[in-house]
């Protein structure tokens, strides 16, 4: 069986007549839905629907006047030749000028009648406006804990151990485990039916082998190994590979081989700005976000940290004397790869919808559109311009994320043709060797002496991308000088701070964040003393 989790899922979408551009609303006062408190002052809001979605008309404007309680169609488009009749306005006539010269009808792309066709009916009046926008309640079921650390629910296991002990011979054996596990869940699961789920999976694994030599009665060697892998890693739909990953790729835009990821709309809001949701196409599936919250971006992720151990430790016996020395080499790494940075920056173009300050929306407004409350940033007029921004599929910013890829490559950005995740190796080496000698002084007492050595190399990033500052830490005072006597004086005593690469593969290759740590030496005494006393 699989471990299987259920959500009560209740997304924000478009009703029958706002995804045709019409906007319904009441005079002077802004949408509410089924559960909305009257509310007064600069945005007055009102319930504009039942439970059922049936129109509720205002008994009172918000000044206590008698309301005229008529429902008003307005398209998004330009002024209506008609009051349309049909649930879903679709007989709606628009005629004259256009509100907006620049936002005159549907996008003509075809994407947004496509997400149209794939966006979930409204059967829910407890969210939205209402009027235009409502929920689309049903119930998901996913597998696992949904994140890429397994919290939550139990993720989905296999998991294999292997144990091997063999003897060559009477001198040589063999011993060593391998343990490799396998966890997986859903990911980026989307909130409406339609859409493409990722998924998150880890593959930690532990192996250690011991190979023993007993060379002589007094002279034993042990060799030693060990490797640990573990790495967390999240696919979102647009990522995965095969079937499911194509689907996902064909329903965005693609420009010679990028794919686009619009978020249409205004950005998701919060407070009391109801009615103007923002949609977006986060991790490749459709999504619509809401004043009830941020829809953030799931990133393409893939980390991997390592430990590998090489041990050889000999023991010899020698009279009243065990000695005992050896050697360990860790090497560690760990590489993130991802192709997200912050909440809207992707290595593929980002289209993020909304107006920009030289092209707002034009034309929606109480002169034109009599009754419509509220103002380009609240009430109902917002939702209205909101509407219209997301069937244009206006765009305020385009993004994309490029970013140097190696030292040796750094007059090109790589991109998303290049490498469709950003990758950063982060690498150290150490170093122990330690003697010691038992030495059994009397009957009774042994003295324990020994010395230890430890080394610990400079962190570097892989393809030569560690940056330093040119000349040291001190450095970091830039033009006043390199000390605290110098800092916040008067006058030149230094050059201006300047990042440079350092380590291997750099262009700087001989240098390093700092200096390497050789001098780690530490000397051990002890005993044991075996009391004459208490029938010891």
């Amino acid at each position: 069986m699989q471990p299987a989790g259920r959500s009560l899922n209740n997304p924000t979408v478009f009703t029958p007549c706002a995804r045709n551009g019409i906007f319904r609303y009441y005079d002077n006062w802004s949408n509410g839905n089924a559960f909305q408190v009257t509310t007064s002052g600069a945005t007055p809001r009102i319930a504009m629907v039942d439970q059922a979605g049936n129109p509720v008309p205002p008994k009172t404007n918000p000044n206590g006047t008698p309301h005229n309680g008529i429902l008003r169609y307005a398209s998004v488009f330009g002024p209506l030749l008609n009051t349309p009749t049909r649930p879903d306005c679709s007989d709606a006539i628009v005629q004259g000028a256009p509100w907006d010269d620049y936002r005159t009808k549907t996008d003509t792309t075809g994407y947004v009648k496509k997400v149209l066709e794939v966006m979930p009916p409204v059967n829910n009046f407890e969210v939205g406006d209402g009027l235009n926008t409502a929920g689309s309640r049903w119930m998901k079921v996913t597998r696992g804990g949904t994140n890429r650390f397994g919290f939550g629910g139990a993720n989905i296991r296999k998991q294999v151990n292997l144990k091997i002990d063999h003897n060559f011979n009477s001198t040589h054996k063999i011993n060593g485990g391998w343990s490799w596990e396998k966890d997986s869940s859903d990911y980026a699961s989307g909130a409406w039916p339609f859409r493409f789920p990722g998924a998150a999976h880890r593959l930690p694994q532990v192996l250690t082998l011991n190979f023993t030599s007993t060379l002589s009665p007094t002279l034993l060697n042990e060799a030693r190994y060990g490797m640990r892998r573990t790495g967390t890693n999240t696919t979102p739909g647009l990522n995965l590979p095969g079937a499911a990953g194509d689907a996902a790729r064909e329903f965005v835009p693609n420009v010679k081989g990028y794919p686009i990821l619009p978020q249409l709309g205004f950005a998701p809001r919060t407070g009391t700005d109801l009615g103007a949701p923002g949609f977006g196409t986060y991790g490749g599936q459709p999504n619509m976000g809401s004043e009830n919250g941020t829809v953030r971006f799931n990133g393409n992720i893939t980390e991997s940290t390592r430990l590998f151990t090489y041990a050889d430790t000999v023991s010899w016996t020698r009279s009243t004397h065990t000695f005992k020395g050896g050697v360990e080499v860790r090497r560690a790494a760990s590489s993130n790869s991802e192709d997200v940075a912050g909440n809207d920056w992707s290595s593929f173009p980002r289209a993020h919808g909304g107006e920009t300050a030289l092209a707002p929306v034009q034309g929606i407004d109480g002169t034109n559109i009599s009754g419509l409350q509220g103002t380009s940033t609240t009430g109902n007029n917002l939702a209205m311009r909101g509407l219209l921004v997301f069937l244009t599929g206006s765009l305020r910013q385009v993004n994309q994320l490029y970013y140097v890829g190696s030292a040796k490559r750094l007059d090109t950005w790589d991109d998303y043709l290049v490498s469709t995740q950003r990758t950063r190796e982060l690498n150290q080496n150490e170093m122990s060797v330690f003697f010691k000698d038992d030495w059994k002084v009397h009957r009774d007492l042994t003295l324990n002496l020994g010395v230890r050595w430890d080394y610990y190399g400079v962190p570097w990033v892989s393809s030569g991308l560690t940056s330093s500052l040119a000349g040291g830490g001190g450095a970091l005072f830039g033009y006043s000088g390199r000390s605290f006597q110098d800092w916040m004086r008067p006058g030149r005593r230094g050059d201006l701070t300047q990042m440079i690469y350092v380590g291997p593969d750099s262009p700087n290759p001989n240098l390093r964040a700092w200096p390497k740590d050789w001098n780690n030496v530490g000397p051990a005494v002890g005993f044991a003393w075996q009391v004459p006393w208490f029938g010891a």
